[in-house]
């Protein structure tokens, strides 16, 4: 005979018992599918990180970054500009679009060709006479496009449409010595 309280302890250790049971042969499944899961691959930021922290070794054509930043920039995807020709001075009996000694005023100097024909076709738009690019090479900077306005005798003649560009346009501009 059972004493009082201690009728349904059997049935306790054996629920107990398939329960952990149970949970044990779970526990033995999941490990299982994580241990011959088949991982992705680490992708290529995460083996230079990797390296970066030391947990793998850097192969040694790996290093050859230095070669690659000290050697001059090309972009591949942009061809080569063109060298400037240099401007052959006109005969003294030819005519020249810009008269000698003259002024003018510079309003930009663009890297980029298509950037300073904008400005003119806006500056043509405007009504400014003697709209033209120069281009010129900076030693050690490349090619430059400069913008240019105007034929005046002095820098007096010029003040009028240097002021019209800053309050029209919005553009400061530049006295310049433009004939030779």
């Amino acid at each position: 005979m059972v004493q009082n309280g201690q009728e349904g302890r059997p049935f306790f250790w054996l629920a107990l018992l398939i329960m952990g049971g149970g949970l044990f042969a779970v526990g033995v499944m999941v490990g299982r599918q994580t241990a011959h899961s088949d991982k992705p691959k680490p992708d290529r930021l995460s083996q230079i990180d990797a390296r970066d922290q030391g947990l793998v070794p850097a192969k040694a054509d790996d290093l050859s970054f230095t070669k690659t930043l000290s050697s001059p920039r090309q972009d591949p995807k942009k061809p080569k500009p063109p060298k400037p020709q240099p401007v052959k001075p006109q005969p003294a009996g030819g005519k020249s679009s810009v008269a000698v000694n003259t002024h003018c005023l510079q309003v930009a100097s663009f890297r980029e060709a298509f950037q300073a024909k904008n400005l003119m076709d806006k500056l043509q738009a405007a009504g400014f006479s003697q709209v033209r690019s120069v281009v010129g090479e900076v030693p050690g900077k490349g090619t430059y496009h400069r913008v240019r306005v105007g034929d005046y005798a002095d820098a007096a003649a010029a003040a009028s449409d240097k002021a019209r560009l800053n309050q029209e346009l919005k553009l400061n501009s530049l006295f310049m010595l433009c004939g030779k």
